[in-house]
């Protein structure tokens, strides 16, 4: 069987790696011999990091100057042309070589399917989109997979070509409850649609030979945080300011507090200024006391750190899989939220007393979130004890659901 996993994001982010190892790792186990193919935005850095695939260019690859309008414009035209050539039948990309020799094309995990804004449609999705819609134009079998779906903007445009992969698709797989109501509302036949997990919940971990956690005596706190734009805001400069001045005084609270150590985690490392070394380097020079503050600076991969997640205490994470990876370990987690797909798994876990948005974080209401998880700390052991087998299930729904399309559809 050949199986081409199409919307590879890049390895540096550890989430989007765990998910596409643990895809391929699923798929290699169900059919051993089959031939696998991962479509990656970023395939220079992602070629040697995965086992049992190849890794192929994009379709359309990602544009890197800074100029937006010529960026969109070349996004358009190279849009159509792609167009032009497969409706012509010119072999024209590996990529689309591959997703034409296919039985199966899957749509890996992730939340890349959404556009608020015509200007977010044409300067992101798009890369995305010209994917799906190529094996729409070869008539493939195209599975979207364990992916958050929406929120998308009310534009007719934009509407279009989401119902048209929607409606294409022949298996849609959703990893929370707000993507299944998004798609419910816009989907013809909803058959075909089905509430999973996320795929990253059941990457395995692996013991880190890079960083460990010695002192036993300690409690200890893990944050994750990124360099988040705030989208369609006005005021994006005094809401940055605002979410690294909760974060800097969270941690001069945490660290006042008896036996607490704190850790800076690397979850996402690029590409680019996609990097969250930048900005714990940032908060970490403006701290006033980094006694027990670790800025942890090295590239740790996706098994290595849910390992390490595993083993503190306590995650404040921004970055949604990192607090996956903390979750299916166990750990407790504050779940600060920049989009929806960290409002529903935290919701279909039922811990959504537990989530903050960034966008109206603050000091005060951010360490009364973490106060409340530290003085609820054993009853949320206990409902992950129960809960996260459950999850794992779910999750685990995605594999199955998809094997069973191809048994029907006779694939080998």
């Amino acid at each position: 069987m050949k199986i081409t996993i199409i919307n590879g994001y890049c390895y540096l982010n550890k989430g989007d790696a765990g998910i596409i190892i643990t895809m391929v790792k699923s798929f290699k186990e169900k059919y051993p011999d089959s031939s696998i193919s991962v479509v990656s935005l970023y395939p220079e850095i992602d070629k040697g990091k995965y086992r049992d695939c190849r890794i192929l260019p994009p379709i359309i690859t990602p544009y890197e100057g800074k100029n937006k309008y010529i960026r969109v414009l070349r996004n358009i035209i190279l849009y159509l042309y792609t167009i032009f050539l497969n409706k012509m039948n010119i072999n024209h990309n590996k990529s689309v070589q591959a997703i034409k020799e296919a039985d199966i094309v899957v749509s890996c995990g992730g939340g890349f399917f959404q556009s608020i804004n015509i200007k977010y449609f044409l300067s992101n999705f798009i890369y995305h989109l010209i994917q799906m819609k190529t094996a729409i134009q070869f008539n493939k079998d195209l599975v979207l997979y364990a992916q958050s779906i929406g929120a998308f903007s009310k534009s007719k445009f934009i509407l279009f070509h989401v119902k048209e992969v929607l409606n294409a698709a022949k298996l849609i797989l959703v990893r929370e409850g707000l993507s299944y109501k998004n798609v419910e509302e816009l989907l013809d036949d909803t058959e075909k649609l089905h509430i999973t997990g996320d795929i990253a919940f059941l990457l395995e971990k692996s013991k880190s030979e890079k960083y460990h956690i010695l002192d036993k005596n300690r409690y200890h706190i893990g944050i994750t945080i990124r360099n988040w734009n705030f989208p369609n805001k006005s005021n994006v400069e005094l809401l940055k300011s605002k979410y690294k001045k909760s974060i800097i005084d969270l941690i001069e609270y945490l660290t006042s507090q008896r036996n607490i150590s704190v850790y800076l985690l690397p979850q996402v490392i690029g590409p680019g200024q996609d990097n969250d070394r930048i900005i714990n380097k940032e908060v970490y020079s403006k701290l006033k006391n980094i006694d027990h503050v670790n800025l942890i600076d090295i590239d740790i991969s996706p098994q290595e750190l849910k390992d390490l997640y595993s083993k503190l205490d306590l995650l404040i994470g921004t970055r949604m899989h990192s607090n996956i990876f903390a979750l299916s370990s166990g750990t407790p987690c504050v779940a600060i939220s920049y989009e929806q797909k960290t409002d529903g798994i935290m919701s279909d876990l039922n811990l959504s007393n537990y989530v903050i948005k960034i966008d109206k974080i603050n000091s005060t209401e951010l360490i009364e979130k973490v106060n409340l998880a530290l003085a609820d700390h054993a009853n949320i052991k206990h409902h992950l004890a129960i809960n996260i087998p459950k999850m794992l299930d779910r999750s685990a729904e995605n594999n199955r659901l998809l094997f069973e399309y191809l048994r029907e559809k006779g694939k080998k």
